[in-house]
């Protein structure tokens, strides 16, 4: 059994939100947790087959899904978007693609992967904005992550979904995504007015680990604990709880406003909405 819809991001931007809500619908199954199949080397290796599995409890379900946000991240995943066209007769997909302001994507995302100890980003907000752009920044210039799909995919098969719509009006953009996937959009569904896997609720990694992981022979030191021992010394130690967004020092605002202000331009175009709708990411002209 093959997908036939996909949600394909934005990271942080209510994608997991989404997936749920659409798991309500009698009419769509969707897989309940991020694959990222198309995206991951190891992930790919388990093969098609694998893969196909993953959507045996549809049942008779007409529309199929999965969702990842690692579609729409071509500079750490290159691989990801020529993968699933391999895979599927474009004629016949439709793609979910959920946004948010760029800036507050940002600051959502170095939260949440700063929260899984991983050191891929810097520990200081302001340095990872720019010496890590390709896991922060360019994931918010939406316009360039969606262009290979539009090279592929009509317009009529991508449906663009703002997180701020959604926080407004959760039932009417449902509505219009079931319209979009040609499910029965009256359908009496009981949908949560929810907000999965909130930033506020994460702890992340401290800097002190960081800098503790650049010393010769802290790994090796780490190594010789049991796994138990690591973990609760990780906790205890480790992480700290977010209490408040992170704060941007001024010259790195303005530069990722520069960055991503063209991008940001074409995209509020392309989707119909004025092009202050998201005030913090214009450049006066």
């Amino acid at each position: 059994m093959k997908p036939n819809f996909f949600v394909i991001g934005a990271a942080k931007c209510g994608s997991t939100t989404i997936s749920s809500l659409l798991g309500f619908h009698p009419e769509i199954y969707i897989v309940p947790y991020e694959v990222a199949f198309f995206a991951k080397d190891e992930i790919y290796a388990k093969g098609i087959n694998w893969y196909e599995s993953l959507f045996s409890s549809a049942g008779g379900a007409p529309y199929i899904g999965e969702h990842s946000n690692h579609y729409t991240m071509k500079e750490r995943f290159p691989l990801a978007f020529d993968r699933l066209l391999s895979y599927v007769d474009p004629t016949k997909i439709k793609l979910i693609y959920i946004v948010r302001n760029p800036l507050e994507m940002i600051e959502s995302f170095w939260i949440q992967i700063r929260s899984h100890g991983s050191e891929s980003v810097h520990h200081d907000f302001n340095i990872a904005v720019k010496e890590n752009r390709g896991c922060l920044l360019d994931v918010a210039n939406y316009w360039r992550q969606i262009e290979p799909y539009r090279k592929h995919f009509e317009d009529n098969q991508i449906h663009v979904i703002f997180l701020e719509d959604l926080k407004v009006d959760q039932c009417q953009v449902m509505h219009d995504c079931y319209t979009f996937l040609g499910v029965d959009s009256q359908v009496a569904l009981n949908l949560p007015n929810t907000k999965l896997n909130p930033s506020a609720t994460k702890k992340i990694t401290s800097s002190t680990k960081s800098r503790l992981r650049n010393i010769r022979g802290y790994k090796a030191i780490v190594a010789l604990l049991p796994m138990p021992a690591r973990q609760f010394l990780t906790r205890k130690f480790f992480m700290k709880q977010i209490d408040s967004r992170p704060q941007w020092n001024a010259e790195i605002k303005a530069w990722a406003i520069r960055e991503l202000a063209q991008d940001t331009r074409f995209f509020l175009e392309y989707c119909g909405k004025p092009i202050n709708f998201w005030n913090s990411v214009t450049i006066p002209e």
